[in-house]
């Protein structure tokens, strides 16, 4: 995979190099898959970015240094060359790129530079055909423009051989194939026809043979006006628009003022891979010089004259037709006058009717709006008797309603009144009553004396007894639960009592077999815990009462 940057002067004609490459396979960059940036948007960028120059306005080829291009920018050239793995052999042409040519070495190593110049001529020889060199620019600024920019190629050029290829524009219209050999031979590769099933054989004849077009030049359209309307044969007038050795004896000897100019363009040509091979040129003498100076300015005369003699007959046929259309003129304005008071008087007319129209416009506006206010204010009263009547019929329904609930709370209240129990006291006599507490009472009563100790057993099998006699189960099972009687407070606190917990304890271990064993154990634990938690209640009333 090779691709090719071709940067030259813009006067350098680098384009002629681009066109042959084009036509001998190498193809086009596609843009950045992420940006969609070309090669020459990229160095764009990078331009505006460093704040480089425009190239005619650096006189100083120090303005020219390579860029120190942060590796953040890398990015967008890596993208741009992904987009491009499949292609064999492609590149582009930038005459910006003289700022970025250290960048793009180090981005991608399989970039070859081909660098274009030319005779220093060829600046000055465009000062009027460029666009983009403006008028403000004088013939040294120019030269010295040109002598900058090749002296930055140059110097990258010896830097960097052996990935450069430094070509002269001019010997590649002479002899394409010079540089094609180079070129083949810096990157080992066939250039041919078969890179492009495109390439048009006949314009690689022309780029070959662009000297011999060049001097057969056609005149532009805006030269054969001007040989038409001042009446000069054309091939006279070719003197006039084309490079004549005047021209050429002018150029040379200003450029015999810059010998720096001149030093480095022989630099150019002895370190060139494909330099310009110089043909012998005729050694015009100043003599011959001045007769076709001479001829040149005769030539322009006529040219002068035929194209003041042509410009006096159009401004006579353009008076002519002037005065036609000035009489036509004036006939149609006698015509609009008259057809303006007609106007006048129609828009008179017209006025009185507006008038007319709009007093009958303002009466109906005042009747629409009074007729208004009369629908709005029945649509109001009709929205209030709406209103009402829904008001009326929600009421009904309410009372309605209510009627029903009252009718169904006294029903229920009759119901109930029927079912009430009456209010139940004494849940602390009945705990008391309970055969766990009476247990718990003979217990805590025959705990006094030693001879009630002995009898402890006794005791609690005849109170067992006489409670079994006194209530049996149903009376039990119809007593109403604890929670129904209002005093049920009473009971939880008589629950406390020791001699309700010494029933339950025994009540509790006589539902198993071994229970009786641990029986005095769990009585002496019992009555331990029931005296600590006494005496905290009674410390802590002390302190309350403090």
């Amino acid at each position: 995979m090779n691709r090719l940057v071709i940067v030259g002067h813009p006067s350098s004609n680098y384009q002629i190099v681009e066109e042959l490459l084009h036509q001998r396979g190498m193809n086009s960059l596609c843009p950045s898959k992420r940006e969609n940036l070309s090669p020459q948007d990229i160095t764009q960028t990078l331009r505006k970015a460093y704040q480089s120059p425009d190239i005619y306005t650096v006189t100083d080829s120090a303005d020219f240094e390579p860029l120190h291009v942060s590796t953040v920018w890398n990015g967008i050239a890596l993208d741009l060359m992904l987009s491009n793995l499949n292609q064999k052999l492609c590149g582009w042409s930038d005459p910006n790129a003289i700022h970025t040519l250290e960048y793009w070495k180090s981005v991608d190593e399989n970039i070859t530079f081909i660098l274009i110049y030319d005779h220093p001529k060829s600046i000055l020889t465009n000062y009027f055909s460029d666009q983009n060199i403006s008028s403000n620019y004088t013939s040294e600024h120019l030269i010295k423009n040109w002598l900058a920019y090749n002296t930055a190629l140059l110097h990258f050029f010896l830097n960097n051989r052996g990935r450069c290829l430094l070509v002269s524009s001019e010997q590649v219209k002479r002899n394409a194939e010079d540089c094609i050999q180079q070129l083949q031979h810096k990157l080992k590769l066939k250039f041919g026809l078969s890179f492009s099933n495109t390439i048009n054989h006949s314009l690689e004849q022309s780029v070959n043979d662009f000297k011999t077009a060049e001097a057969s030049i056609t005149l532009e359209k805006e030269h054969q006006e001007i040989m038409s309307l001042s009446g000069i044969d054309i091939g006279t007038g070719d003197i006039i628009f084309k490079q004549s050795e005047t021209e050429e004896y002018l150029i040379f000897n200003v450029l015999n003022d810059y010998p720096d100019c001149k030093e480095l363009y022989f630099e150019l040509q002895s370190n060139a891979n494909t330099p310009l091979r110089v043909l012998e040129k005729e050694n015009y003498k100043p003599s011959f010089i001045w007769e076709t100076f001479i001829k040149q300015r005769q030539i322009t005369l006529d040219i002068v004259n035929g194209l003041y003699q042509s410009s006096k007959k159009i401004i006579l046929d353009n008076e002519l037709h002037t005065s036609k259309q000035l009489n036509a003129y004036q006939a149609i304005l006698k015509e609009l006058s008259d057809s303006k008071e007609e106007l006048i008087q129609y828009d008179l007319i017209i006025k009185n009717k507006t008038i007319q129209v709009q007093e009958l416009e303002c009466a109906i506006e005042n009747f629409e709006s009074l007729l208004k206010k009369e629908q709005n204010k029945n649509e109001l009263q009709q929205q209030r008797l709406e209103k009402l009547s829904c008001e009326k019929e929600l009421l009904l329904n309410q009372l309605h309603l209510v009627q029903q609930k009252l009718e169904q709370y006294f029903i229920d209240n009759q119901r109930l009144e029927k079912k009430q129990l009456p209010e139940l006291y004494g849940a602390a006599e009945r705990i008391k009553q309970d055969i766990g507490y009476r247990l718990g009472a003979v217990m805590v009563s025959r705990s006094k004396t030693f001879l009630g100790l002995i009898s402890i057993p006794f005791a609690l099998i005849s109170e067992w007894r006489t409670w079994k006699k006194k209530y049996d189960s149903e009376y039990q099972v119809s007593l109403p639960s604890i929670f129904l009687y209002a005093d049920k407070h009473e009971a939880e606190r008589v629950k406390k009592h020791l001699s309700y917990q010494l029933g339950k304890l025994i009540i509790n271990k006589n539902n198993f077999p071994l229970g009786l064993i641990s029986l005095p154990f769990s009585i002496y634990r019992t009555i331990r815990q029931f005296k600590r938690t006494k005496n905290n209640s009674q410390v802590g009333v002390k302190y309350c009462g403090k």
